[in-house]
């Protein structure tokens, strides 16, 4: 089983922890190339020695990447472009949840920052790299945003633009679904080779998910 995806290179987010350490660890042992994109560089290195010690034969590269940093993103997408790997699957996995009320180094509210812009443009500062990668190879790639059932409990008026920086109140989660949605509504990318997710779901279900299309 370890060859099924061994020609894949999948880029994590916040995975060191919690559903994108278990995604990297399953997709790993099915041969992906995983790249964890992640803020604590030690935490992310120490994780992947746990998961060599299972996997000896897993790719793993670990890269440091702040979200709720503009700045930082930037670095990233522009060393991952230059380094000139491929990349089939994004993940955007990374997220904050019910922090005190404070402000990004940009002077955005830090959730919204960090689980909603900051993977708006890791996207799209990555996404030439995957347009290249799918031509090259000929193989669908997969963007997959993971939201949670938190986006059941947003405001009943929707997205509150006029306080969304405000301690006053801000819902997250129905923004990931929100850009998801008007992604998809304008279609596959790259020409149909480009699919764009939003996923709310168990670790076993996301590995079926992958399997269905790359098998």
């Amino acid at each position: 089983m370890f060859c099924l995806f061994q020609f894949l290179d999948c880029l994590i987010s916040g995975a060191s922890s919690g559903l994108g350490l278990e995604t990297t660890r399953a997709l790993a042992l099915r041969g992906v190339h995983v790249i964890m994109a992640v803020r604590n560089t030690d935490a992310g290195r120490n994780v992947k020695e746990e998961i060599l010690k299972e996997i000896p034969m897993a790719k793993i590269d670990v890269m440091e990447l702040d979200l709720s940093s503009m700045a930082s993103v930037r670095k990233f997408a522009s060393e991952y472009n230059s380094s000139g790997r491929p990349l089939h699957i994004l993940i955007n996995n990374a997220g904050v949840m019910a922090t005190p009320f404070m402000l990004s180094k940009d002077n955005i509210e830090m959730q919204f920052a960090t689980n909603h812009l900051g993977h708006f443009l890791l996207t799209n500062l990555l996404l030439e790299t995957m347009k290249k990668t799918t031509r090259e190879g000929n193989k669908e790639g997969r963007i997959v945003n993971l939201s949670s059932e938190a986006h059941r409990f947003a405001y009943t008026e929707g997205i509150r633009f006029d306080k969304i920086h405000d301690e006053s109140g801000l819902t997250v989660k129905i923004q990931d679904l929100y850009s998801v949605e008007q992604d998809a509504n304008r279609g596959p990318v790259a020409g149909g080779m480009i699919r764009i997710h939003c996923l709310k779901a168990s670790i076993g279900s996301w590995i079926m998910w992958v399997r269905s299309y790359y098998l």
